[in-house]
């Protein structure tokens, strides 16, 4: 962290001044530290099983396309554990502009903060994104620090294991 007080004092403040200006450092300083932000996530079904969000048009001005989930429940954490917030996807804005409306919200979250979210798997789907399983949670988590922007969006994608092995064997097996 730097020490503005010694810098402004070799650069010859004098001491009002210097207090004047250490406050209104300060005082920028935790206007900024309080600041809050909206995470929104989108799950999507990952059609090629790529863990690449390529399914769902998110494009601004561009017609809804794609395949994403309802009925998926998020959870997050903060930096010690604690249970944050949890929601489940489900049709947000009907009229969303490139994401189809269907997603779900944390609003409030602290900028600067570590958070970690994480997805309750559902039975016959395998995560493709993020990919991982994480060791405390025992589901597929992101960890991220929201810090950039008012509105934070990340995806997570899972395809149906089911669904795959049986278009599998359709074409490659002709199996009815």
């Amino acid at each position: 962290m730097i020490d503005r007080t010694r810098i402004l004092r070799r650069a010859g403040a004098r001491p009002g001044v210097l207090l004047a200006l250490t406050l209104l450092l300060l005082g920028s300083s935790l206007a900024h530290a309080g600041d809050t932000y909206i995470l929104r996530l989108i799950k999507y079904n990952d059609l090629d099983q790529n863990g690449i969000n390529n399914e769902i048009n998110t494009g601004v001005g561009e017609a809804p396309s794609g395949n994403a989930l309802v009925g998926w429940e998020f959870r997050i954490y903060d930096s010690e554990g604690g249970l944050v917030a949890q929601g489940t996807t489900s049709v947000e804005n009907q009229n969303a502009n490139g994401d189809l409306g269907i997603r779900v919200s944390f609003p409030g979250l602290v900028s600067g903060q570590e958070y970690t979210v994480c997805e309750s798997q559902q039975p016959g789907w395998v995560n493709t994104q993020p990919g991982t399983v994480d060791p405390t949670y025992g589901q597929p988590c992101e960890t991220l620090t929201i810090n950039s922007t008012s509105l934070v969006l990340r995806f997570f994608g899972n395809f149906n294991q089911l669904e795959a092995e049986t278009v599998f064997r359709d074409r490659f097996e002709n199996v009815p």
